[in-house]
């Protein structure tokens, strides 16, 4: 009904963990790579591209204060694993799914931020291997504001929020989501927003509703006594 398939290659990452031993004192320059060697785990493979051309791969690096470890991205040639370029900035305790679109232009990103917390990123392949992040989350609920709610706010304790990757168009020019927000309602259920959907174009860098989204999204709306 949609006329939109899923042509996306995606992986969940865990956040692994490593022990610390003590050393004996080295030469600075040895002190330095050794430090680099235990601070960073090894590459985890996360996402490789529908055509094989890169793939993504994070790197834990630990961290004292607080103690979660840092995640960096990393887009590599699967040709040459010496060429690899940063995603995005490292963050702590965020976790995410990555979708590349059809022809490798782009990336997307649905991250968790924690329980009934989830946001997206879209980031754009400029040159080679390197991407850089065009939109997140905050425009997508802006327009969602618009749109559902006629431009009034959300409630305040609504305390879902979360964006969710549905597919890429064939042709790479349209990413497909959808959006959960409301509240839990003791004894009485959901309320808010459940599977609420648009697209985004990325050649016209705007959202877009179609006929069948619109229609679609009339169900979106539930209530306690729905």
């Amino acid at each position: 009904m949609l006329g939109i398939i899923a042509c996306a290659i995606s992986c969940n990452f865990p956040v692994l963990a490593a022990d610390e031993k003590l050393a004996p004192a080295e030469s600075p320059s040895d002190e330095s790579s050794s430090a680099a060697g235990k601070a960073e785990e090894k590459p985890e493979i996360v996402c490789t591209s529908p055509k094989g051309t890169f793939r993504i791969e994070t790197v834990l690096t630990k961290a004292e204060d607080p103690a979660d470890e840092y995640e960096q991205q990393y887009v590599v040639s699967t040709t040459d694993p010496n060429i690899r370029e940063p995603l995005g900035e490292k963050y702590q305790a965020q976790s995410a799914t990555y979708y590349v679109s059809p022809d490798e232009q782009w990336i997307f990103a649905q991250v968790h931020y924690g329980s009934g917390m989830g946001g997206a990123r879209l980031y754009q392949r400029k040159k080679d291997f390197h991407f850089e992040r065009v939109m997140d989350e905050k425009s997508i609920w802006k327009f969602f504001g618009k749109q559902a709610l006629k431009g009034k706010k959300r409630p305040s304790d609504w305390g879902v929020e979360i964006v969710d990757f549905v597919a890429w168009s064939p042709d790479s020019a349209r990413v497909h989501f959808s959006l959960r927000t409301g509240k839990r309602v003791t004894g009485k259920g959901s309320f808010g927003y459940y599977d609420w959907h648009a697209y985004y174009n990325v050649r016209s860098r705007k959202f877009e509703l179609t006929d069948d989204l619109r229609a679609l999204n009339r169900s979106a709306y539930v209530r306690p006594e729905d």
